[in-house]
């Protein structure tokens, strides 16, 4: 026996059914097929449909369906006990019951046993039998029914066998968020799955992201992306020109109007005519040049004077001495020994210059300097013996030397006058390094070979936790400080800016930038190396161990973004700070106001001011350091600390 639909529908009128439709039992054959589906697989919606196939005739007599609740789903109910499919040629209905067609039935042709009353369970006239207005597909649902208004549900209201279609957007609940200005004016209200739903343009975005031109955010302004319309620049240094954001309707993306400069040729002028982000890196600077004659004669680097606007020799030569027969130029003007009379030859000297000028130098190279071939090692002799070098060049070096025999006096605490029980050296060349190996060490004592001890005034101090001497010798904590592990109160910082403030102080500090005022490097990588809540910036000369000026802070407040204002400045911890990365960075005297052209050419208290100049996300070249301004070289130095 197959599963067939094709009495589901007329049955349906009592049922209350929503999901996969009954099947029936019918008798085989099933002749053909209705629609694209066999009749197995019919939907009871089949017979709405105008396929003109007869596929009920040979099954006439079969059971509609099994009896069921009729408000429950895919069931069919039991009113009729006898309902059953008929053909109107060979009636053979129950007593009572008529063969009649099917209402609504499309243009298939469907004959029920049907009672000549209507049977409506659910009182809107469409239900089961002849009286019947119209085939009713859940009788437990009164605007469900043959003819009825279709409403977005997910249900089929008018028993056509399509849900959802024909509605009228209109329909749809008026708080539904939909259409307005811009785009939206495009979106449509459409049913989809049972419920009201906007459909928005192609072009709708929650936020304004492109120039297009569009209002896509529909709050009725176009184009409205973050960022337009505000300041912005182009251009290093004085080609530098101010502007504003701007829509590029070609590429999608904001413009700046600023229209910088064209470079100039550098010259040394303390600007950065060229327009690179270097202050007078004109091509000689930096290169080799010698100033003096004679023995005075001295090499240095041509350097940038801004004052006088051209380079200068760095060179210093040595004063003039009075000129002597030693076949040098003493006196430094270019002569060799003049006015001296007739000189006997110059003797070679083992002394690392060519005294004769035979163009050769001491031992081996010129056979003028046999002293130097012997048992002598030159220099004092907590030096020349444990330096590595064969000073006397005979060969032998150090201890191996039979000249340095009478440096082995064990006196290592010392050796040449100065204690040196832990510095990890034979200084006395004994064979011996430090306590407790060399006996002249053993007034030292075992502290002083340890990390974190010193020798202070002659005393071995611990100088991790001594108030006196906290890290170094020297240096005194504050009163009620600590010192805790070399440094006072474990980070050292104070409030305000800091001059001459020794590198060897910054206990808790790590550094996380360092570098030269004539370099230009992305800020970024800088910002997330020196990412620790605590920062510290300074400068210095090249090389200085102490620092000219450092001033630190919170980390959020020394680079918080002053913007590009020219006297904007941050106020923490004793200190004007400024920073922008599209202008510069740096601080000044608090309440000393700034002049950020584009660094601070102000000069109250210039000895407490610092700047760099940065744009475009950019560090680039530094401009003053204190009271020197007009840098940017390598001869100054900036550094950028951070902690935790």
């Amino acid at each position: 026996m197959r599963r067939l639909l094709p009495l589901a529908l007329p049955l349906a009128l009592f049922a209350c059914a929503d999901a996969t439709p009954t099947l029936v039992d019918a008798p085989e054959p099933t002749p053909g097929l209705d629609g694209a589906l066999p009749d197995r697989w019919a939907p009871p919606a089949d017979l709405a449909f105008p396929d003109q196939a007869f596929d009920l005739g040979p099954e006439m007599g079969a059971d509609a369906s099994p009896h069921g609740d009729p408000c429950q789903p895919a069931e069919v109910p039991p009113e009729l006990p006898n309902e059953r499919l008929c053909d109107p040629r060979r009636p053979d209905c129950p007593e009572g019951y008529e063969c009649r067609q099917l209402r609504n039935a499309g243009a298939d042709t469907a004959y029920v046993c049907a009672p000549p009353a209507c049977i409506d369970r659910d009182g809107d006239g469409y239900g089961a039998g002849a009286d019947c207005a119209g085939m009713d597909c859940n009788d437990c649902d009164v605007s469900t029914h043959a003819g009825a208004a279709e409403r977005c549900d997910g249900f089929d209201n008018d028993c056509d066998g399509q849900i959802d279609e024909g509605l009228d957007p209109r329909q749809a609940p008026a708080d539904l968020p939909c259409g307005g200005p811009g785009v939206c004016a495009d979106d449509t209200v459409e049913c989809v799955e049972g419920q009201w739903t906007c459909r928005r343009s192609p072009h709708w975005q929650p936020d304004e992201l492109r120039c297009d031109n569009l209002d896509n955010d529909c709050n009725g302004v176009v184009d409205d992306i973050e960022g337009r319309g505000e300041a912005c620049s182009a251009g290093e240094g004085p080609c530098r020109r101010e502007g504003v954001l701007v829509c590029n309707g070609v590429s999608g993306e904001l413009d700046c109007t600023a229209n910088p400069d064209q470079p100039q040729p550098e010259r040394c002028n303390g600007i950065d005519d060229d327009c690179n982000g270097v202050v007078d890196d004109v091509a000689e600077a930096g290169t080799r040049c010698e100033l003096g004659e004679g023995a005075c004669a001295a090499i240095g680097e041509w350097l940038c004077n801004p004052a006088q606007q051209r380079l200068f020799c760095s060179a210093r030569p040595a004063m003039p001495a009075d000129e002597i027969c030693d076949g040098r130029d003493n006196d430094c003007d270019g002569e060799v020994d003049e006015g001296q009379g007739l000189c006997p030859d110059p003797v070679e000297q083992c002394n690392g210059l060519d005294d004769d000028g035979d163009g050769r130098v001491d031992f081996p190279d010129d056979p003028s300097c046999p002293a130097a071939f012997g048992t002598s090692e030159n220099g004092p002799p907590g030096r020349r013996c444990s330096d590595g070098a064969d000073n006397d060049l005979d060969g032998l070096i150090d201890l191996a030397d039979p000249g340095c025999e009478s440096t082995r006096d064990d006196d290592e605490a010392d050796p040449d006058g100065a204690p040196a029980c832990a510095n990890d050296a034979d200084d006395d060349a004994d064979g011996a390094t430090d306590w407790p190996d060399d006996a002249g060490c053993a007034g030292a004592g075992d502290l002083c070979e340890q990390e974190g001890f010193a020798f202070c005034d002659g005393a071995c101090i611990d100088v991790q936790d001594d108030e006196n001497n906290c890290g170094r010798c020297g240096r005194v904590c504050e009163a009620g400080v600590e010192c805790l592990e070399g440094a006072c109160g474990g980070l050292f910082f104070y409030e305000g800016i800091g001059q001459d403030v020794p590198e060897i102080d910054l206990d808790g500090w790590e550094m996380c930038y360092q570098g030269t005022y004539n370099e230009s490097t992305e800020l970024a990588p800088i910002l997330d190396a020196c990412s620790g809540s605590m920062v510290a910036i300074g400068c210095r000369m090249a090389g200085a161990e102490d620092f000219t000026l450092l001033a630190m802070g919170e980390t959020a407040e020394v680079f918080f973004d002053v913007g590009n204002a020219n006297d904007a400045v941050n106020n923490h911890n004793g200190v004007d700070f400024y920073y922008s990365p599209s202008r510069s960075m740096g601080f000044a005297p608090e309440g000393a106001g700034v002049n950020r052209n584009s660094c601070d050419t102000a000069n109250v208290m210039p000895e407490l001011r610092m700047c760099w100049h940065t744009s475009g996300g950019r560090l680039n070249s530094g401009w003053r350091c204190g009271a020197t301004t007009g840098i940017g070289n390598a001869q100054w130095e900036r550094v950028i600390f951070t902690a935790e």
